[in-house]
């Protein structure tokens, strides 16, 4: 392909977070998203009134919504039977048949009380031939309609770049096991922009971009350059031969890990044991003590995934934690911290503490993670809402 200058706005949807810029032939410039900030967190919460709202928005009316709050799960109907019944004893006292409705429920998985839905690293599903729609509370929304309020907001970021074309950034390979799963995404991403009103000129493969955009700015001459694009949700690379003012796509390459999942393994390796993990079970038996292993992998998959923990607040949950609490000693301390972080909704600040941290050792060799005090610090002003959100419903019950 021949090496020219391209004249638009480049459209960075990721599975974290997303990232505008125009080009007018001279320079580049961010587009501010959110405030001053360039970075908007790919994010959408919707409420029961299926009222949205996006980026760190979205983030701060789930935390707040979520913080203290009891979570009640009742069974759902998913299927309901009609019987006819009749009694005919004998032929006089025969009475009309009755008719009896019969609901088959479900295990009890439904929120009563959940007050919206936090949608985040949709873009990891655009791929999945078998996911088309979610549910939020009793509406199916298909995919592309929960991606498009991010892209809405670009658009509107951007409205102001009347003209110019629009070219939108993908993975080299979406994630998904088919082999029509790039096809499906870019169908499912591309209709999205359409309903955001982005026409999309064209998509190319991210390290693909980048590398050309690295080329326009220098002059390279002839050589071989390799480009690896380190997101959220996948790592992308691409090897790419310049001849001049020629460049050529030797390979792409693209596999499903990204730097979500780096915060994961940070999670579990610097906090898991600072919360209980590794620690025995004590708790009285029918005649006797018994002792186990705590069953922290029960809560592992809650944390890691930080949109789901307000699961947690379950007495099912929450009672074993008790347990350990009444122990006293460290191991009361890390189970604390456990009920702490449970309570009031924190797993989204302990990842961006660990991100933070992650950003400082790109320049540095050494970074530290504030653990109790920070901690302390964090979940203060929540302790107060959540005393406050109790009085209200005690003095509104009596």
């Amino acid at each position: 392909m021949a090496r020219t200058s391209r004249l638009g706005v480049g459209v960075d949807f990721g599975t974290s977070n997303s990232v505008v810029a125009t080009y007018d032939g001279k320079e580049i410039n961010l587009i501010p998203l959110e405030g001053a900030s360039h970075i908007l967190p790919s994010a959408v919460y919707i409420d029961r009134q299926l009222r949205t709202q996006t980026g760190n928005s979205a983030i701060a009316a789930y935390i707040e919504s979520n913080c203290g709050r009891k979570v009640d799960l009742v069974p759902e109907v998913v299927g309901r039977a009609e019987i006819l019944v009749a009694i005919d004893s004998d032929e006089m006292s025969r009475k009309a048949p009755e008719t009896i409705t019969v609901d088959s429920h479900s295990d009890a998985m439904i929120d009563i009380g959940l007050p919206g839905r936090l949608f985040r690293g949709v873009k990891r599903l655009l791929g999945d031939v078998d996911t088309d729609r979610l549910m939020v509370f009793e509406y199916p929304f298909r995919l592309v309609a929960l991606i498009t309020p991010t892209l809405l907001r670009i658009r509107t970021a951007v409205s102001h770049c009347k003209g110019l074309d629009c070219y939108v950034g993908r993975p080299v390979k979406f994630e998904g096991r088919s082999d029509q799963s790039n096809v499906i995404a870019l169908q499912r991403l591309k209709e999205a922009c359409s309903h955001a009103g982005l026409t999309v000129v064209a998509d190319m493969p991210e390290p693909v971009a980048a590398t050309i955009a690295y080329i326009d700015s220098r002059d390279r001459g002839d050589t071989t350059i390799l480009t690896f694009d380190f997101g959220g949700g996948t790592l992308d690379l691409a090897i790419v031969s310049v001849n001049g003012s020629e460049q050529q796509v030797l390979a792409t390459h693209g596999i499903g890990l990204g730097g979500d999942r780096i915060d994961q393994l940070l999670f579990e390796q610097l906090l898991f044991p600072l919360l209980g993990k590794g620690e025995m079970w004590k708790r009285r038996g029918v005649d006797r003590d018994i002792e186990t292993q705590f069953p922290f992998e029960r809560y592992e998959h809650f944390l890691l995934n930080w949109s789901m923990s307000y699961m947690l607040n379950q007495v099912h949950f929450r009672g074993p934690i008790a347990d350990q609490i009444a122990l006293g000693g460290e191991v009361r301390r890390r189970f604390q911290r456990l009920d702490d972080l449970i309570v009031f909704n924190q797993c989204f600040e302990i990842f961006q503490a660990l991100r933070s941290m992650k950003e400082e050792l790109s320049n540095e060799s050494a970074a530290l993670l504030e653990s109790r005090a920070w901690f302390d610090r964090l979940i203060e002003p929540h302790k107060y809402r959540s005393w406050r959100r109790m009085q209200i419903s005690s003095r509104g019950n009596g």
